[in-house]
């Protein structure tokens, strides 16, 4: 009995792909956790602190490269329309990073400045081409979805951690400096966005046939009218999202130096694992096939609750080993610099559970036409987060109780996410079963 019923689930298509990503991306996050412990020796916590400032100021602008119009290339019935939306999404990140580039060369190092980022004046403009980049794949990688091409996502994952890591492990042993690991981060992405792309490309001129009709063309104004709830609210959402995510980054280099930055960006590293090896993985197969379920008005809730309790039930082992021996763990593999670390992980595991759980919740909200309520969402995220955070370094002076208290009011808003994504779900079943 529960030999066939694991050979269901095996042959179940969904899972299927689950795996074939979650397999990638696996290998990925093995070859990153290999090469980190070298990593972590050679450069040091300031160096290492540097490039995380780089990395949370880059993800909030690549954000706005694109408006969030990629996210939309799965939605459309026909791929005439999709394809719109691949064009509009490509000269909205030309225009936005050529303009950031300008902006940087006016007044590049007086913003830097004030963001508290100063170690970064030197690698301006490599904002604006990480953001036009990571635009690029992005828009790749949502058409590689859209076709449900799951093995190509996952092997150029693998490519990626390959390049990025083993790089930045050699340099290290010749030049341990923040500005090579800068560099090798940024190529990294240009490398991954050319794989994506070329992939997207390749699969598109297999599959074309001389016997099919011509496309009914459809404007890029068309496209952008249809889908402007992604830059109107969507894109807000996100930049709010990540700019709470990356707030600790920027306060904590602000008041306490780069080393705590060090420390904290380390972590969120390790913890991102199962967050990456298990919620993207799930969010990347989960998105197209819960788009399908609501189009063809099947009942969603035991979809989006089965992924839910699924996460939760897979993710709560990792996260629960860091919570118990966090410091010791982080010492032993990475060094005894880095033992603080492991403190800062043991709070910040509770959060990262809450946010690997809700991975099926944020797919659901573009589908159910949520992006309103989300951004109000997000807003009310920030304000909280930046209050705990403030708490900790103004009433308590301690890097550690901030990020406890920010960690710990992330987890109770990730939680009423769930929530929310739910109960809109059994509505939506019911008024299906009602008509």
């Amino acid at each position: 009995m529960i030999k066939q019923k694991l050979s269901k689930i095996m042959h179940n298509r969904l899972v299927k792909s689950v795996l074939v990503v979650a397999s990638g991306t696996a290998g990925a996050q093995a070859i990153g956790m290999l090469f980190v412990p070298f990593i972590t020796r050679t450069y040091g916590p300031e160096v290492y602190g540097v490039l995380g400032a780089f990395v949370a100021l880059t993800a909030v602008l690549t954000i706005l490269a694109a408006l969030c119009y990629p996210i939309a290339i799965v939605l459309p019935p026909q791929d005439n329309e999709a394809k719109a939306l691949v064009k509009l999404s490509l000269c909205i990140a030309l225009v936005v990073s050529a303009a950031v580039a300008l902006l940087l060369l006016l007044a590049g190092d007086w913003i830097i400045t004030q963001l508290g980022v100063a170690a970064l004046i030197d690698f301006k403009f490599l904002i604006p081409l990480v953001m036009l980049f990571s635009a690029c794949q992005e828009v790749s990688q949502q058409w590689l979805i859209r076709k449900k091409h799951f093995k190509g996502i996952a092997n150029i994952a693998v490519a990626h951690a390959i390049v990025n890591y083993g790089s930045q492990a050699l340099a290290g042993l010749f030049a341990p400096i923040a500005a090579l690991l800068i560099g090798i981060h940024s190529a990294a992405i240009a490398l991954r966005a050319l794989l994506t792309s070329h992939l997207g490309r390749k699969l598109e001129r297999t599959k074309a046939r001389q016997s099919d009709p011509p496309p009914v063309p459809v404007s890029l104004r068309q496209v952008a009218v249809a889908y402007k709830d992604f830059p109107l609210y969507r894109a807000p959402q996100v930049v709010l999202n990540t700019a709470s995510k990356s707030l600790p980054i920027l306060m904590l280099g602000a008041f306490f130096g780069p080393a705590v930055v060090g420390y904290y960006v380390l972590t969120r590293s390790v913890l991102g694992l199962p967050a990456t090896l298990l919620g993207a993985s799930v969010q990347s197969v989960f998105y197209p096939h819960f788009n399908e379920a609501v189009v063809g008005q099947r009942q969603t809730l035991p979809l989006l609750l089965k992924a839910t309790l699924g996460l939760a039930v897979i993710g709560v082992w990792p996260f629960l080993i860091i919570i118990l021996f966090g410091p010791d763990l982080f010492a032993w593999v990475f060094g005894a610099a880095w033992q603080t670390a492991g403190q800062y992980a043991q709070w910040l595991a509770v959060w990262s559970f809450f946010a690997l759980a809700n991975r099926p919740s944020v797919s659901a909200i573009p589908v159910f036409r949520l992006q309103a309520w989300f951004l109000n969402y997000e807003w009310v995220s920030l304000v909280l987060r930046v209050v705990a955070l403030y708490m900790g370094f103004f009433y308590f002076a301690d890097a550690l109780i901030a990020v406890a208290l920010f960690s710990v009011v992330g987890a109770l808003l990730n939680l009423y996410l769930v929530g929310k994504t739910l109960t809109v779900a059994q509505v939506f079943d019911r008024e299906q079963t009602h008509e």
